[in-house]
């Protein structure tokens, strides 16, 4: 988790005013000690210009994610509460801009379940359409959906406005409509947003697409955007060194937004004079940026911080005014709200301020939203494709692939006995739990053979406790007929067979070594 965000919770848990808000943060994050200061760039107040004050809520690196899974040390996320938190976040009254920096649609080039890919590709750009997404760039893996899925086609009406990255298609791939740069305007705000996706490019799209280098990208973009714009950014895909590469190398950005690296380090440094943001990935958190610019355009920002940390707090107390003055003005509220505002003033003249905070996902943003319905019918849909898939054939050429553990135990009753007090074990009952029993998103790591030949499809009773749980099978791969046909025999166990479901989004403390003795079984 990124320093800053937890200094800001523990300032903002701190605080006594803090109200409801800061209660829930508590609830949801622990806050360890930190130091008491963070090194803070120098305050440099530049030309006097009006204010101008807006929001940024930037994600990016979704890699398939639709909802929030309970595996890992932090379960947030998900489109519901994203759309959730925006219309919190609008209700500051200011505008807001919501801007994703790509790499979206795939969960992984191989990973386990791939097979739904079209359909969770087409219903990502769906929510991202229907929650408000401004522009989003399309990053490698997204190039890789549309180079190699079959039928992945989405509607234009369906998908939020796209840019380009700077990647032109070189063959007759169904290249989606995208723009190299674009303006969005909102309340009076216009930000010039210049796609630009970096980093290396896998095998799939490599004869596929090319695209020039990033500094080239980003100067091109500039000149397709109009003159006198708030602020000029770039949106995407990055690496540590092509970011430092733009900043350096192009003069009008005042910004850069990008996929997060690593998850190590702070959400946010300057290079060159520019402010680089990278956000974390799987939109469990959002990257919100409350900017008030109060010089000119080209003028460097500074980041609210330790020596700063003025500027948060009056943000806040002027969000507490607000509220209340929603009661009704009375004089004292109208004297708190403009005593704020006064200070701000005094505060903020000739600099371009912003704080940045990753908003955690968290359970506290409940209700209905305009995504429910879909997210419903794609989850439906997965375990109907799931059933299908699973439906045995009946003959004596392709017999049911899934012995089940009653068939192995006949012969491994020291290892049965081992496995039954494994957290493999049960895998399936903390779904029940959690009434995630039924949800095919879990389903696929929670048990065994779900949505796989002569497995399972439709989550019923029965089938889950015959299925239920991390079996045999599911890291020694069907076994069906062994040891009577030579044929059928179990695969050893790789680092690679626990990634399936150990990966860094779901299990982020995997160690295979450590992992592997848990299991205890330690047949190979």
């Amino acid at each position: 988790m990124h320093l800053f965000y937890l200094f800001l919770i523990g300032f903002l848990a701190s605080c006594s005013s803090g109200g409801e808000q800061s209660a829930l943060l508590q609830q949801e994050i622990e806050v360890p000690d930190l130091p008491p200061k963070i090194s803070q760039q120098a305050t440099k107040r530049g030309p006097l210009a009006d204010e101008r004050e807006f929001r940024i809520a930037l994600t990016g690196a979704l890699r398939g994610e639709v909802q929030p899974c309970g595996c890992p040390t932090l379960p947030y996320g998900g489109f519901a509460r994203r759309e959730l938190y925006l219309k919190d976040l609008q209700g500051e009254g200011f505008p807001v801009f919501q801007l994703d920096a790509g790499e979206a649609l795939l969960k992984g080039v191989s990973q386990h379940g791939r097979r739904d890919a079209v359909r969770r590709g087409t219903a990502i750009l769906e929510m991202m359409s229907m929650i408000g997404i401004d522009v989003m760039t399309l990053g490698p893996t997204d190039l890789i959906a549309y180079a190699t899925l079959e039928n992945f086609s989405p509607q234009d009406a369906l998908v939020p406005p796209l840019l380009s990255g700077g990647w032109v298609a070189e063959t007759s791939v169904d290249f989606p409509k995208a723009e190299l740069a674009r303006v969005v305007e909102r309340g009076g705000i216009r930000l010039g947003v210049i796609g630009v996706s970096g980093g290396t490019s896998g095998p799939e799209i490599r004869d596929q697409f090319r695209r020039e280098d990033v500094v080239s990208i980003a100067r091109k973009g500039v000149a397709m955007l109009p003159d006198n714009l708030d602020l000029i950014l770039a949106l995407g895909s990055l690496n540590t060194e092509e970011a430092n590469q733009l900043a350096a190398e192009v003069d009008e950005l005042g910004m850069i937004l990008m996929t997060a690296e690593s998850g190590e380090g702070e959400s946010f440094r300057t290079h060159s004079g520019v402010l680089v943001v990278e956000t974390p990935p799987r939109g469990r958190y959002v990257t919100t940026l409350r900017i008030r610019m109060s010089s000119a355009a080209d003028h460097e920002f500074t980041v609210s911080g330790s020596e700063h940390d003025a500027y948060a707090s009056l943000l806040e107390r002027r969000a507490q005014a607000v509220a209340l003055s929603r009661e009704g003005l009375s004089p004292e509220k109208t004297e708190a709200l403009a005593s704020a505002e006064s200070e701000l003033d005094s505060l903020t003249a000739g600099l371009n301020l912003v704080e940045v905070v990753d908003r955690p996902l968290g359970s506290r943003f409940k209700g209905e939203t305009s995504v429910d319905s879909l997210l419903t019918a794609f989850l439906s849909d997965l375990i109907d494709e799931a059933e299908q898939i699973a439906a045995p054939v009946v003959s004596e050429v392709q017999p049911e692939r899934f012995g089940t553990p009653s068939a192995c135990v006949s012969c491994h009753v020291q290892e049965f006995a081992q496995w039954a007090y494994t957290d493999h074990k049960q895998a399936t009952a903390t779904l029940v739990e959690r009434s995630e029993h039924k949800n095919p998103e879990c389903l696929s790591c929670h048990s065994t053979g779900f949505g796989e030949p002569g497995g399972f499809g439709e989550p019923t009773p029965f089938n889950l406790g015959r299925f239920g749980g991390v079996q045999c099978e599911s890291c020694h791969g069907p076994l069906a007929g062994h040891p009577e046909e030579d044929d059928i025999a179990p695969q050893s166990i790789e680092e690679e067979t626990c990634l399936r479901c150990h990966d860094e989004a779901n299990s982020p403390e995997f160690s295979y070594e450590e992992y592997k003795r848990k299991i205890r079984c330690n047949r190979g």
